[in-house]
């Protein structure tokens, strides 16, 4: 038997010792008894919790049916959050997800206003998003707030113009003054999409190929905080991450979470309902039907309930795979990933992004940026304002070692 198959059996008998699984023996009647209340108590107690069954991938996984449980009521009690497929890395790889975090969002501010002399773009785009969440307060609030963005980046005599064309800048005027007096924070939308469309396309591709960015990665990766999702959702992190499960004969558990994340998004996404249905129906034989090569694992109860969320009557939804992906999920974050943080893969893509960033800043390009103690944007909130300097921090320690190596 090869040290792998050890490994694995191992796993497997200790998951059978968790949930109370043992060899077959002639059981005492009062034993035979009290076991048959216990398994009816523990059925009650686990009618909608997600559980584990001794077999499939997920059975490599230490964790007690408990630590499930916990994990699903945490994910719940964030009203924000419908699913662990809407969460995204901070290590972005698209500058809408980079909008997302504050620190990320702080350190391509620095970005801007260091290296190009569009930085009022980003701040146009961040006064109209703080809008956005202010659209409930008072009209006059709501009107002078809008005013105050059109007059500094709109108009045709903006101090801090973004350069929007005519017919633009047009439309944002009649939106500015409606039949019925009334602005709603949508006024800005179409001038909004277009200063976007340009950070995206000049200016975000410069970053990614920046030292700064490199800098930040690394201050990301330095953290405690650091997440599972934050390397699953960069695609070259997730290599380290994959070979990584390989050896632990785990990968499948990343194969799934990243399939059952796809599905979902392309459900949401207007995927045609016989699609969808087919596109499930792959991924149920392949990780969950009985005859299936490589299973997760999960336990029965969340097997039918796939089943029946494949085959529901009202229409598949993008959550046909919330359970088991909660599974997973905590089973990668909870055991697999702190593994993989000290593992030698883990230090070697520390490594490359060193060298990257040693490279980058001996190639005379772009320079690291602050540390984060210089001015803030005023277009920030101020969570966003305080938030952003711990990774910046973290990082700028990063880079003057990586400098002095």
């Amino acid at each position: 038997m090869s040290g792998q198959d050890k490994k694995v059996r191992g796993f497997g008998s200790s998951i059978r010792r968790m949930v109370g699984r043992k060899p077959a023996q002639k059981p005492d009647p009062a034993q035979a008894e009290q076991k048959a209340a216990d398994d009816a108590t523990a059925r009650l107690v686990r009618q909608n919790t997600p559980g584990l069954l001794g077999t499939g991938s997920l059975s490599l996984c230490p964790l007690k049916p408990d630590d499930y449980q916990k994990a699903w009521l945490e994910l719940h009690a964030d009203p924000d959050i419908e699913t662990y497929t809407e969460l995204h890395s901070r290590l972005f790889t698209s500058l809408s997800h980079l909008l997302l975090d504050a620190d990320a969002t702080r350190c391509f501010y620095h970005f801007m206003k260091k290296s190009t002399p569009h930085v009022d773009l980003l701040r146009f785009w961040l006064s109209v998003r703080k809008l956005r969440k202010n659209a409930d307060a008072e009209q006059s609030e709501l009107l002078s707030s809008a005013m105050n963005i059109y007059s500094t980046f709109v108009s045709r005599n903006a101090p801090h113009s973004v350069g929007l064309e005519n017919d633009v800048v047009s439309g944002v005027e009649l939106a500015l003054s409606p039949d019925d007096g009334r602005v709603t924070a949508d006024c800005f939308d179409e001038a909004v999409d277009v200063v976007f469309a340009r950070l995206e396309r000049d200016f975000f591709p410069l970053f990614r190929d920046s030292a700064l960015y490199v800098q930040y990665c690394l201050g990301v990766l330095a953290q405690p905080t650091l997440r599972v999702e934050d390397v699953v959702l960069n695609d070259e992190a997730f290599g380290y991450l994959l070979e990584f499960m390989e050896r632990e004969a785990a990968s499948i558990l990343l194969h799934f979470w990243v399939a059952a994340d796809s599905f979902h998004k392309q459900v949401q996404g207007g995927l045609a309902e016989g699609d969808a249905r087919a596109d499930a129906m792959g991924l149920y034989n392949r990780y969950f039907s009985l005859q299936a090569c490589n299973p997760l694992g999960v336990d029965e109860k969340t097997r039918v309930d796939v089943e029946n969320n494949i085959c529901a009557e009202g229409g598949l939804t993008a959550a046909c795979f919330q359970k088991p992906q909660h599974l997973v999920y905590t089973a990668l974050q909870k055991h697999f990933f702190p593994l993989f943080r000290r593992s030698d893969l883990f230090a070697a893509y520390q490594r490359e992004l060193t060298a990257t960033l040693q490279h980058r800043l001996q190639s005379g390009g772009n320079q690291s940026g602050s540390n984060g103690s210089g001015s803030v944007p005023d277009t920030l909130d101020k969570d966003e304002e305080k938030s952003g300097d711990t990774t910046l921090a973290a990082a700028g320690t990063t880079a003057a070692a990586a400098a002095a190596a």
